[in-house]
């Protein structure tokens, strides 16, 4: 007989063969005979194309995964209707091939009976073969905090150059170059700017800025404050020509960034006599080993008449082969005013003669704030934002003294959708449902712009009934294209049109084309009514069968 002690364990033994032969069973109906087999169910559709910018309509190849059933999806266009649909079997998810027939803002939307999916996709149309310069866009690849983060250069360039611009306005700061006294080494983030920039042909307005006091704690006593010594302006254009040295994409410097903003300049010197006296040392010192290189002052916030006054009497003019602005602004009208006078200003101190004007930074930030936060900039969504890009573009292209203006920004800064500054950008931050980067309808418009400006030359601009402008270019072969809107501001609610009557030439016809590229009408010869609104259309008269 077997004692109490002896049982107990035997009783034990059983109980603990027992649990591993169910944990055993559990776990074949878990993983099977071979291995584990995820259930679909448990995660959510997820579209994995990894760009959403495509040249043609062609092009538009489209991937879902985690479908639990047949998918049905369907193409709408920017004014919501249909334009292509089907349905697609759970083992082809990868392989969604809409059918579309021009370029335009769409949305796709697809749904596997669990709520639908849907992601923004732009068709851009051909690249041009010689991107014009005057489009440019503001980035942040030379930032590390951002090329590590919300601005990975592997995926958001191939977005700048898909738009057809080559131009862009980045930095690539003193700190991060200068770590310590004369010791300048390139960081490897803008080494790697340097080297996507060269195999894609771009060119780089390069922002130099902003001061060192961990190199000079002497001369400078924050991140903020530019060097006032003659040591420290030296030590300035040597961290710039290293920057020029290691980058040959670089073909013009701004120097400094907003040093008329309390913000920007911490220094006891904010004046444009102070400014003046550090665009002489930089073009100085630069020219005498770059001598190509531009050399743009002014880079301000806002346009202030005062400040440029100051540094043209100080002499500054003299040391700038061009002049640089920040031109966010309430309407078109308030931006080109404020160009003006710049201009003014320039010619009454340079013997009556311009120089080049590059609008550094301009844009429109769209959020689901209320209040305006101060930002003269601001607008309520998208289609507001992408239709003031479309009036400050071509009002700019019409201003003989604009030699280029800079959009900010290239992509969205975050994703918070209240947050001001984060919502500037041409394409939104990827999420966990959508692995690219979606265009936003700003895209679009600045797609068409490009394209549809393309070989053209401003030729007037004239008022039409009332509250509409049609800014007039034409190109070599004498093709005419208007681009037209009613005057309001950018952050107006007002959807209301107004009727422009139009006549096209016999043996011509005119095509009404969206902000966006989707076309809306073609007319043949004769008289016709329009309705132009808020936002721009594009009117091209060309010869028929074009």
């Amino acid at each position: 007989m077997k004692s109490e002690t002896g049982l107990a364990a035997i009783g034990m033994a059983l109980m603990i063969s027992l649990v591993v032969g169910i944990v055993f069973l559990s776990s074949g109906a878990l993983f099977g005979s071979d291995r584990y087999v995820a259930d679909p169910s448990a995660a959510p559709l997820r579209l994995t194309t990894p760009s959403l910018l495509f040249e043609s309509p062609s092009s538009v190849k489209l991937a879902v995964e985690n479908a639990r059933e047949d998918l049905n999806w369907s193409v709408h266009d920017h004014s919501g209707q249909v334009v292509s649909s089907g349905t697609t079997a759970v083992a082809a998810s990868d392989r969604i091939d809409p059918e579309l027939s021009e370029p335009g803002f769409y949305t796709f939307s697809v749904d596997d009976g669990r709520g639908p999916l849907q992601a923004d996709l732009v068709v851009t149309g051909s690249i041009p073969k010689t991107p014009e310069p005057f489009f440019s866009v503001a980035t942040h690849w030379g930032k590390q905090t951002f090329a590590s983060s919300t601005w990975p250069i592997e995926s958001t360039l191939p977005l700048v150059t898909g738009l057809g611009i080559r131009e862009f306005r980045d930095e690539t700061t003193w700190t991060s170059v200068e770590r310590a006294t004369g010791q300048l080494t390139m960081p490897d983030f803008a080494n790697d700017l340097t080297l996507a920039a060269r195999v894609n042909d771009m060119r780089m307005l390069f922002v130099a800025s902003y001061g060192n006091p961990r190199a000079y704690p002497g001369d400078m006593s924050g991140p903020m404050s530019p060097p006032t010594t003659k040591e420290g302006r030296a030590a300035f254009v040597d961290y710039i020509n290293s920057v020029l040295d290691s980058n040959p994409t670089i073909d013009k410097v701004e120097v400094w960034n907003e040093f008329n903003r309390p913000g920007r300049n911490t220094s006891d010197c904010q004046s444009g006599t102070c400014y003046a006296t550090l665009v002489k040392a930089v073009y100085q010192g630069v020219k005498s080993k770059h001598p190509d290189v531009k050399i743009v002052a002014g880079n301000t916030h806002g346009i202030p008449t005062d400040f440029f006054t100051d540094f043209a009497t100080a002499g500054g003019l003299k040391y700038a082969d061009m002049i640089s602005t920040h031109g966010y602004a309430a309407d078109v009208a308030d931006l080109r005013n404020g160009i003006r006078r710049l201009d003014n200003i320039v010619r009454a101190h340079n013997g009556g003669r311009s120089k080049p004007i590059i609008v550094s930074e301009v844009g429109l930030t769209n959020t689901t704030v209320t209040p305006p936060l101060g930002n003269v900039g601001r607008v309520l969504d998208e289609d507001q934002a992408a239709g003031g890009l479309v009036q400050i573009f071509v009002t700019l292209k019409s201003l003989p003294p604009v030699s280029q203006a800079v959009w900010y920004d290239a992509v969205n800064d975050g994703t918070d959708p209240a947050h001001t500054e984060a919502n500037f950008g041409l394409f939104q931050q990827p999420t966990r449902a959508v692995e690219a980067f979606q265009p936003k309808v700003g895209a679009a418009a600045m797609a068409t712009t490009i394209r549809q400006l393309d070989g053209y030359t401003f030729t007037s601009v004239t008022r039409l009934s009332g509250d509409v402008t049609a800014y007039t270019f034409t190109n070599d072969a004498g093709n005419v294209r208007r681009v037209m809107w009613k005057n309001q501001p950018f952050l107006s609610t007002d959807d209301s049109t107004t009727t422009v009557p139009i006549a096209t030439s016999a043996g011509r016809q005119t095509t009404i084309t969206s902000m966006t590229g989707q076309t809306l009408r073609v007319l043949a010869d004769g008289p016709a009514i329009v309705q132009a609104g808020g936002m721009p259309i594009f009117v091209d008269e060309e010869p028929a069968g074009n």
